[in-house]
């Protein structure tokens, strides 16, 4: 762990940024081995009491609050160093590549579905996958609600002039009534609203660096002890349960702005972060089928991961392929 802000002699700290394209690499690395290791307390059954459990529970919506966090920061920034242009292409080059990346696992896991268990594919599932509101994919909820995201983002900046970010929080206020509506599980709108911090960090950055690292210390407390309680207290009020989430992702970066977690294991899980998670719902879902049952819930987990790994490596060119290609053929 390298300190990102060293004491001058005159006192203060030299400011470095935190949120580079290699440290939010190795963010998304760390964030999908604590997705992961989420995932398989779930799917082992390995059995843990008290706030231990708890805990590894909270650990999946927490991470997917900070990929949400990155997603929208990701944009906003984008957004400013391209200015209106990047806003006219992002259907073509950002949005496009994804769904069709995503199409591509809904055939994946269609066939393995097919192959291990025929009773998790309905007609309804079927036509869902393709739009919003349930997906043969594993752990695709996920890619339904970024790919929403994207589209709000990308409708917004198209037609809103002034206040862009509210029109955004109204936008995911609008997501949460249709998951309700839906009566999709609380899973899929909790931590959507890490999105809009994004882009509120994005265009504020440089205030808030000023402003949180002479008195860091102080910030950094006060939002641990506020986010132990919240923690707490979110277990039995979901409204605080969305409060802790983003007290979480700003808590994160304040310790980012201190430590570094950028080193080549890192940035390697980080650059296949995506893959891992599209890909871990097939080893998790045959490794307790009646294909296959592995009783050992130690082996269980060895064997998930590396399997996960694997075809994270090897889907990896396919959806590279895929974003280049689309990619090319908008350019041209």
């Amino acid at each position: 762990m390298i300190r990102l802000y060293k004491k001058n002699p005159g006192g203060g700290y030299s400011r470095r940024d935190y949120l580079t394209l290699e440290s939010t690499t190795c963010i998304k690395g760390l964030f999908a081995i604590l997705v992961l290791i989420h995932h398989l307390y779930q799917h082992s059954g390995v059995s843990i009491n008290g706030q231990g459990a708890y805990c590894l529970q909270s650990l999946g919506y927490l991470s997917v609050a900070m990929f949400l966090f990155l997603s929208g920061y990701g944009l906003q920034i984008s957004y400013l160093n391209k200015g209106e242009q990047y806003i006219v292409n992002l259907p073509s080059k950002r949005i496009l590549p994804l769904y069709l990346q995503y199409i591509l696992l809904v055939g994946i896991y269609l066939a393995f579905f097919f192959v291990i268990d025929k009773s998790k594919i309905t007609v309804k599932l079927i036509i869902t996958s393709f739009v919003f509101g349930g997906t043969v994919v594993s752990k695709g909820w996920y890619l339904q609600l970024t790919l929403a995201l994207y589209l709000l983002y990308w409708l917004v900046y198209s037609t809103v002039k002034r206040k862009r970010t509210l029109a955004i929080v109204i936008g995911l206020v609008f997501i949460c009534v249709l998951c309700l509506v839906l009566q999709l599980g609380i899973v899929w709108f909790q931590s959507i609203f890490s999105f809009a911090l994004g882009i509120f960090w994005a265009n504020n950055k440089e205030k808030i660096d000023s402003k949180c690292v002479e008195s860091w210390g102080l910030f950094t407390g006060v939002f641990l002890i506020t986010f132990v309680c919240s923690l707490v207290l979110s277990y039995y009020i979901i409204p605080i349960r969305v409060c802790t989430i983003i007290l979480f992702c700003v808590l994160t970066l304040l310790l980012l702005m201190r430590v570094s977690i950028n080193n080549k294991l890192m940035k390697g899980i980080g650059t296949y972060s995506f893959d891992i998670y599209v890909m871990q719902g097939i080893p998790l879902a045959l490794l307790h089928s009646d294909v296959i049952y592995i009783e050992n819930k130690l082996l269980y987990m060895l064997l998930c991961t590396i399997i996960t790994l694997i075809l994270a490596i090897a889907i990896h060119p396919v959806f590279q392929f895929i974003n280049k290609a689309v990619k090319r053929k908008v350019t041209a």
